[in-house]
């Protein structure tokens, strides 16, 4: 299992083909019709729940923590 951290979810937002210079830990995809955007790349829950605390002190206030199997 990995954890990544979601920091938005937009449905008129789309960076496709803009992500390619960028490295694992910023993730875009699309997924019932919005396009999410997800950082980091944790395998420890802990870690990326401190993640989001840290992101969400940053402004993004819905900022949360998705498993990906």
């Amino acid at each position: 299992i990995v954890y990544r951290v979601q920091i938005g979810a937009y449905e008129k937002f789309n960076i496709d083909g803009k992500l390619t210079a960028t490295d694992e830990n910023f993730k875009g995809e699309s997924q019932d019709n919005l396009n999410k955007f997800l950082i980091g790349k944790f395998r420890d829950y802990n870690l990326a729940k401190a993640f989001s605390a840290d992101i969400r002190t940053l402004g993004i206030k819905d900022a949360f923590v998705v498993a990906y199997k």
